[in-house]
């Protein structure tokens, strides 16, 4: 039996991103307004404000999306909408637990140092994945929703614990 299930996860920063595009999108309009009204020179801050403005766009949104491929879980940043980045592939086998975040169970690997895969959303808490990868644990937050779970389940039974 295959087992597929995917999630994306908008990430959420501590300022709003929309407002920070819009402002920069707005400032980067008068200057080049005043440059073609007042003067050449403004031009120039002008342009340097438009490239700013394209890589910010890209940097302020991005995305993870987890994909579950039977026994395989991918780990991908998406940016700008159009952009993917592979942060981390690996198998399940290699999984010693999955529990919320403040579980009992995770007491035992406190002193691995979290990588945060999540959506940084303080009302939603995530998801703690402990694995080997390259002969080395790893402590994963992930922002998992119910079919993922269910689909991690079915893969590794004993080694999923879902919040009461």
């Amino acid at each position: 039996m295959d087992v597929y299930s995917e999630v994306t996860i908008p990430r959420r920063l501590a300022r709003d991103p929309a407002k920070t595009k819009y402002r920069l999108w707005i400032t980067c309009l008068v200057m080049t307004f005043l440059g073609v009204m007042l003067s050449f020179y403004l031009l120039i801050p002008a342009v340097i404000l438009w490239i700013v403005y394209l890589f910010a766009k890209r940097l302020l949104e991005f995305d993870f999306e987890y994909i579950q491929t039977n026994d395989i879980l991918d780990i991908d940043m998406v940016m700008g909408g159009f952009s993917r980045r592979n942060m981390m592939t690996f198998s399940l086998s290699q999984v010693l637990i999955v529990a919320p975040w403040d579980a009992e169970e995770l007491e035992e690997f406190e002193h691995i140092k979290p990588v945060d895969y999540s959506a940084r959303d303080p009302r939603n808490r995530p998801y703690v994945v402990v694995c080997v990868v390259r002969e080395q644990r790893k402590k994963l937050y992930l922002q998992l929703d119910d079919k993922m779970l269910h689909s991690l389940k079915q893969v590794i039974p004993q080694k999923v614990i879902i919040k009461k």
